[in-house]
């Protein structure tokens, strides 16, 4: 693929513009969602295995790439409407939906909605299910969220106490460069702060989900990072368990950043 076979454009949901890059000329329909800190692009080096089977759509996350986002909060209806619209403008009933580390929130939420349009999904790095520490920062009170986030309107005294407990080796390196890059400008902290007090109305807990996919017997693909630092294997297992139609995928060699040339070639094998 070449990027000229790659277009862009908006699509209007309530007061904002999301941006997508649209590649692929096959009969199905893919709907993709990228995670926290990334773009649409991160669907390109996997691009390959999907042109001939797909038409994508690969769209911008609220504050992240092009996206023009307007809305105080965000919600499951946002995201469901964007994917009514794509089948729209591409006359398709029927779509999969692929969503990698925090996508994989907005494609459930779609997916709880839409079950009987959706033919297949797939989760890479899947954010919701049992991330490490996050779940916890989620589970904080929403009154306690907003606190915290006045409270860390000057994050310098936050930075500082990260950089003691990086040189004493005693926090988690992905967790000390997660905050040394989202903490260093306002626009990063209010993108931070927006995900961390709206991410958990997306979507429903993971037990529901799992009995979701149970009931509906849609095909999920799950990839895992044997040495993926934020997603542990083990949520990759439970929500296999007991689904037949659910298949896992653990990439030995992988950490969190899964959408590479290795899973360009694993996807060529299942699509």
């Amino acid at each position: 693929m070449t990027l000229q076979s790659v277009s862009s454009g908006y699509i209007r949901v309530k007061n904002s513009d999301l941006h997508f890059i649209r590649f692929g000329s096959g009969e199905k329909l893919l709907v993709a969602f990228h995670g926290f800190g990334y773009a649409s692009e991160v669907f390109l080096p996997v691009a390959g295995a999907l042109e001939r089977a797909f038409t994508v759509y690969a769209f911008d996350l609220p504050f992240h790439g092009k996206t023009r986002w307007r809305e105080e909060k965000m919600s499951d209806d946002e995201f469901i409407s964007l994917a009514e619209e794509v089948c729209r403008i591409e006359g398709k009933s029927h779509f999969e939906l692929m969503g990698y580390s925090f996508g994989a929130r907005i494609v459930e939420a779609i997916f709880l909605k839409k079950a009987p349009q959706v033919d297949r999904l797939w989760l890479v790095a899947p954010d919701g299910i049992a991330t490490k520490w996050v779940s916890a920062l989620f589970r904080t009170p929403y009154f306690l969220r907003r606190t915290i986030k006045r409270a860390l309107a000057n994050p310098a005294w936050l930075m500082r106490a990260l950089e003691y407990l990086h040189q004493k080796k005693r926090i988690n390196p992905y967790i000390y460069f997660f905050f040394q890059r989202r903490m260093g400008s306002a626009q990063a902290r209010d993108a931070l702060f927006f995900y961390w007090l709206n991410a958990d109305s997306l979507g429903a807990s993971p037990a529901v989900f799992k009995e979701a996919l149970k009931q509906t017997g849609i095909r999920a693909e799950l990839f895992f990072g044997r040495h993926d630092p934020l997603i542990p294997v083990t949520a990759g297992e439970w929500l296999q368990q007991g689904l037949p139609n659910a298949r896992l995928n653990i990439i030995e060699e992988g950490g969190h950043h899964l959408l590479n040339e290795r899973m360009n070639r694993l996807f060529m094998k299942i699509v």
